[in-house]
C-alpha cells in the first residue's frame, strides 16, 4: 500500500505517539486526545506511587492486552509499557523486560502488523533504551535493534518513519553515555541509510 493508503485505512486512530509527536498538531501545539490524556495519566500515577502499587494491577490486564489478537489491543497495551517505563523503571530493568524485550522487537518485524503498532513500539522501546544499551552482550543487542530503525526509516508508511528516526536519535544518545559505544561502528550503515531516506521522503509526504 501507498502512504496515503495507508494514512486512509488508519484514520479513525491517527493520534498514536504520545508527546505532542502526532502528524495533526497545529502550530507545535498538542492535540490532548483521550488516549494521549489517559497515557499521560498512566504515567504520572507510575512515578507518583511507583511499581509496588501501579504493577500488581495492571500487569494482568497487560499480559491480556499484550496477547490479544485484536491488534488495536496489543497496540495500546504496547503504549502502556511505554507509559510506566519511568515510575516503573527499576522494576521492569529486573524483572519484566528480559521476557518484553525480545516480543517488543517481534512486533517490529512482523509483515502484517499494522502500521501504528510499529509506531508506538518504537516509542515504547525508546523509552527503554537504557536497558539495550547496558545489556552486558557486547554491544550486540543495541546494533541489532539500530538495524531495525534503520529499516523501518525506509517504510511505507510516514509515521512508522517518524517513529523510527526519532527512537534511532534517543538510542544514539543513550549509546553515547556508555563507556564503548556499540553504535560507532555503524555509522557509515546509519549514514547511508539516512541518504536512502532523504531521497525517499522528497517523494512522500512524510514529516520528518
Amino acid at each position: 500500500a501507498t502512504n496515503s493508503d495507508s494514512d486512509n485505512e488508519d484514520d479513525k486512530h491517527e493520534d498514536h505517539l504520545p508527546g505532542g509527536e502526532d502528524a495533526n498538531a497545529n502550530d507545535g501545539a498538542i492535540d490532548w486526545n483521550l488516549r494521549k490524556c489517559s497515557a499521560a495519566s498512566i504515567d504520572s500515577l507510575s512515578n507518583l506511587y511507583g511499581p509496588e502499587f501501579i504493577l500488581p494491577p495492571l500487569l494482568p490486564a497487560l499480559q491480556e492486552g499484550l496477547s490479544h489478537q485484536d491488534l488495536w489491543v496489543r497496540e495500546a497495551s504496547i503504549l502502556v509499557l511505554g507509559a510506566i517505563a519511568e515510575g516503573c523503571q527499576m522494576e521492569m530493568h529486573t524483572k519484566h523486560l528480559a521476557q518484553l524485550h525480545p516480543f517488543l522487537l517481534h512486533q517490529l518485524t512482523e509483515t502484517h502488523t499494522l502500521p501504528p503498532l510499529k509506531a508506538i513500539t518504537c516509542w515504547t522501546l525508546s523509552r527503554y533504551a537504557d536497558y539495550v544499551v547496558y545489556m552486558e552482550d557486547h554491544g550486540a543487542a543495541t546494533q541489532h535493534l539500530t538495524k531495525l530503525y534503520l529499516e523501518l526509516m525506509l517504510d511505507q508508511h510516514y509515521k512508522v518513519q517518524l517513529a523510527a528516526c526519532s527512537a534511532l536519535g534517543v538510542l544514539v544518545e543513550t549509546a553515547a553515555q556508555a563507556e564503548n559505544n556499540p553504535i560507532i561502528n555503524m555509522l557509515p550503515t546509519i549514514y547511508q541509510t539516512i541518504v536512502k531516506a532523504l531521497d525517499m521522503y522528497r517523494h512522500q509526504r512524510c514529516r520528518i
